[in-house]
């Protein structure tokens, strides 16, 4: 079977994320976006765990409401990292919630909660309990395991070959990852780490797989599946998708406080002081090929990665109304009404055809996507970029019909607002931590 998977999302448990944060409305909100299968979130934290026990379990693998769900959570250790864990049953999940109990003081409030250990030993642990690990957002600057480790070896030591997987990060891309020698045998996870179930962010990266059963064995094979590289074996991921990774917060070398952006060789000359006094962080771009060890005659092969945005960006784009607004919230629902879900837009070239008559700009906005064709502002130094994808389109005037903005929008839609949806900032690509290896 095909899926698409969502396997990265919070409860509302977990620091700086929504009160709408519940299971309940992430799986209304999977049917609308088009996921079949996503992860619990926060499957250590008593609640959550015990909402989970109220469901019937097959093979590892739950039913909610026609959404699958796997049992998933994200712990950070000791030095800071960000680590993400599949669990096979709801046994496994308390074993090791006992186990790291030990070396944890929020485990029992915090949604992600912090284990004093560091990742060879978190691993040790998840080995123990059957469980899958891997790093999470991988690339993210402060709390990725490239930046505060240094790779896979350095984090993960005796265990390292035992990881088969890496979740990349909004700032990165299959491209930029692909290089890097050591990332040789392990699948690319592209989820959206979302700490809300509104549109844009929920669904935002997902992961186009085929399972022969939906089973935990036939999912742990996929996303650990080394023959997955080159299209081969039963169970594997497909094709990866994501933002376009300019729109990553991180994407660009640049400063924290007024969010400058910097050339990597300038950055150092400036000792990673920006004129402003606040602290130069090194961006994705320039982190990754620091790393970069492989021709591009080596390559291993991969499965495609492409891109997408949240459907509520492109009408934001094409109609010059606020991704917020009534009239968005509109056009949306009229495009759902004829693709069945969002995701399909983007998977699905017969549905793209489908709403070519009545939206003909959103379809040519897709297809920029599917082409790589769009002009880009990087974010960096913590704030979002910004995707063009019709540069120089002029704006048909409003028809009142409600495929046009009306009056009583205000918005700019610009594709990088933030969101008010949460208490703090989102996803994968947080505040600085404060530990003893910061650095």
């Amino acid at each position: 079977m095909e899926i698409r998977a969502d396997l990265h999302i919070h409860s509302r448990f977990a620091s700086s994320t929504s009160s709408a944060s519940t299971l309940d409305n992430f799986t209304r909100a999977a049917r609308r976006k088009g996921l079949e299968l996503i992860g619990s979130g926060d499957c250590l934290h008593p609640s959550v765990l015990g909402e989970l026990k109220g469901l019937l379990f097959d093979e590892g693998i739950a039913n909610k409401d026609g959404i699958y769900i796997v049992l998933q959570c994200e712990v950070e250790d000791f030095n800071g990292g960000h680590h993400l864990l599949f669990f096979p049953n709801l046994s496994k999940v308390e074993e090791f919630a006992e186990a790291a109990s030990k070396y944890s003081l929020d485990i029992l409030t915090e949604g992600r909660p912090t284990i004093t250990l560091f990742g060879n030993e978190i691993a040790e642990m998840a080995m123990e309990s059957e469980a899958l690990m891997g790093p999470a957002h991988y690339f993210t600057p402060y709390k990725g395991i490239l930046s505060l480790y240094g790779g896979m070896e350095p984090c993960y030591r005796e265990y390292a070959d035992r990881i088969g997987f890496i979740e990349l990060g909004l700032s990165a891309d299959g491209d930029m990852a692909n290089p890097i020698s050591e990332l040789q045998g392990r699948v690319f996870l592209t989820n959206s780490d979302a700490h809300s179930p509104s549109e844009r962010r929920f669904g935002r990266e997902f992961n186009h797989m085929l399972l022969e059963d939906m089973t935990f064995p036939c999912f742990a094979e996929a996303i650990t599946n080394r023959e997955g590289q080159i299209s081969a074996g039963a169970n594997r991921v497909k094709a990866n998708f994501g933002l376009p990774p300019q729109e990553g917060r991180y994407h660009l070398t640049g400063c924290s406080g007024c969010h400058e952006r910097y050339e990597w060789k300038e950055a150092r000359e400036r000792r990673m002081r920006c004129h402003c006094g606040g602290i130069i962080k090194r961006g994705v771009l320039d982190l990754a090929a620091r790393h970069h060890d492989l021709s591009a005659e080596a390559l291993p092969p991969r499965p495609p990665y492409r891109y997408i945005v949240p459907l509520t960006d492109i009408i934001a784009e094409v109609f010059g109304v606020s991704v917020r607004s009534k009239n968005a919230g509109d056009i949306y629902a009229k495009i759902i009404e004829v693709t069945g879900d969002e995701l399909s837009l983007f998977v699905d070239d017969d549905v793209v055809e489908a709403i070519r008559n009545d939206f003909p700009d959103v379809a040519r906005a897709v297809e920029a996507l599917e082409r790589r064709e769009f002009e880009a502002e990087p974010g960096g130094g913590g704030e979002y970029g910004k995707i063009v994808l019709l540069p120089g389109r002029v704006e048909p005037p409003s028809k009142g019909d409600g495929k046009q903005p009306g009056n009583g929008d205000n918005g700019s839609g610009n594709g990088n607002a933030k969101g008010n949806d949460v208490k703090g900032n989102d996803g994968k690509e947080e505040g600085r931590p404060k530990t003893l290896f910061d650095f």
